[in-house]
């Protein structure tokens, strides 16, 4: 199927090759991104400094998790992941110079050798954004001397986002100016969460009087 059903969903939109749009009516749960059997390339490749990345479209302003899957193969590389998440300009590139979460370093233990091996950046309290919109994150390994590669697929099949590769970076930090990797995107997860908040019902006579 190449889709994740999250266990609250009370609503679901299916777009084909998205992991889809899931809604939980009491914490307003969402995730949205692409499932690892789409995964066909090895576009994901981070070494050098150079850090991948995958624009999305943010449909609420907090972040609960980031997942990426790196290869069965490095399943037994001891190189940690440093995440990135970063605005973009009016062309949707990459604003690099100024990210909003700066570096975040996760390791994983050794995988079995034979799935993907699963890479969750958790944020309790949620990553908090300036507002939905469109974003992108990046994915470095550390130490930034050494190799990684990530699931992605060559079949354009996320709709809201581009994989993105900065330029190499002795200092490891993220470098300005990143390349858009046509018809590409990263494997990837992200769960969106927004506390449901109560709204009273008011009257049009309130609301008139409210806003004159």
């Amino acid at each position: 199927m190449g889709r994740l059903i999250h266990l609250a969903i009370v609503a679901f939109i299916a777009i084909p090759g998205w992991i889809g749009t899931a809604v939980a009516a009491d914490s307003c749960e969402m995730t949205v991104g692409l499932d690892t059997t789409r995964a066909d390339a090895s576009s994901g490749s981070t070494t050098l400094g150079s850090a991948v990345g995958q624009s999305f479209l943010a449909p609420t302003s907090s972040i609960r998790s980031i997942t990426v899957w790196r290869v069965w193969q490095q399943d037994s590389l001891l190189f940690g992941l440093r995440l990135f998440v970063c605005k973009v300009d009016s062309t949707g590139v990459p604003i690099t110079s100024s990210p909003i979460l700066n570096g975040e370093l996760l390791t994983v233990p050794f995988g079995d050798g034979i799935h993907p091996q699963a890479f969750r950046f958790s944020f309790d309290p949620p990553l908090v954004l300036p507002g939905p919109g469109q974003y992108c994150f990046f994915i470095q390994v550390d130490p930034c001397i050494a190799w990684s590669d990530i699931l992605a697929d060559e079949d354009n099949e996320f709709a809201d986002g581009e994989l993105w590769r900065t330029a190499r970076s002795l200092s490891c930090s993220l470098r300005p100016s990143p390349t858009r990797i046509a018809q590409s995107d990263l494997c990837f997860e992200i769960e969106f969460c927004d506390a449901a908040t109560p709204t009273k019902r008011s009257s049009w006579g309130e609301v008139k009087a409210r806003y004159r």
